[in-house]
């Protein structure tokens, strides 16, 4: 079955991914607390914890973290939430793990955000960055584990990453830094990691043999308008 398809009911969803279910949760308790507040304005969304990078580096720190649960409306809220979260990164999670898939997640988000703190001076918000990183890990593991998913998941996941880096380039009110941080810093802790396939060298009838051999133990879990939007 595909890593993409969804299967069972909610409670199975959460059971196999249960730090996606968990940031799914966390982003739409602040699209809620959004809406009460005062709504999608750029003055409630840095009240919010938006990121503002001469905030961050007069020391609000954490403005890099809490940016990655607001969205700027319902629509980017949706997109990123349906798309990004309940699709693309259940998925990273059932293949890599939930503890490892939770650093690349969170230490892409925050790769992301740096990078938006040192190049531009809008209010960024938005899951994309971490998402991003999520979509770079997908993108090292069909390079470096083609094992792990099929041949025409390889080819969407490969398309998916030109579509979405393209797309950050055209679109509008986008942050460009937020985007190739997140997928930068995805590849990245992706290869420091997930285990790489290796050949590996057995002896068989006195003859050097060249194995590709996969082994699943280093997995947790082997089965189991100034406003940039990330």
């Amino acid at each position: 079955m595909s890593v993409f398809v969804r299967d069972g009911d909610l409670k199975t969803y959460f059971k196999k991914a249960p730090v996606t279910s968990i940031i799914i949760i966390l982003n739409t308790f602040m699209l809620l607390v959004t809406l009460v507040t005062g709504g999608f304005t750029s003055l409630n969304l840095l009240y919010l914890g938006g990121l503002w990078a001469p905030l961050v580096r007069a020391g609000e720190y954490y403005r890099i973290i809490t940016s990655m649960f607001l969205h700027g409306s319902v629509i980017h809220y949706v997109s990123n939430v349906v798309i990004g979260l309940y699709v693309l990164s259940s998925a990273l999670e059932r293949i890599i793990g939930s503890k490892k898939f939770f650093f690349i997640y969170l230490l892409g988000g925050i790769g992301s955000g740096l990078l938006v703190t040192f190049t531009t001076d809008h209010l960024t918000i938005g899951a994309s960055g971490a998402i991003f990183a999520a979509l770079g890990a997908l993108l090292y593991i069909t390079i470096y584990r083609t094992d792990l998913m099929s041949k025409q998941e390889i080819q969407s996941i490969r398309s998916l990453v030109i579509i979405n880096i393209v797309f950050t380039f055209l679109g509008s009110n986008i942050s460009i830094s937020g985007h190739l941080g997140g997928i930068i810093t995805g590849f990245i802790l992706s290869y420091l990691l997930i285990q790489r396939n290796k050949f590996i060298k057995t002896d068989y009838s006195n003859d050097d043999v060249f194995d590709f051999t996969v082994y699943p133990e280093d997995y947790d879990k082997y089965d189991d308008d100034n406003e940039r939007y990330s």
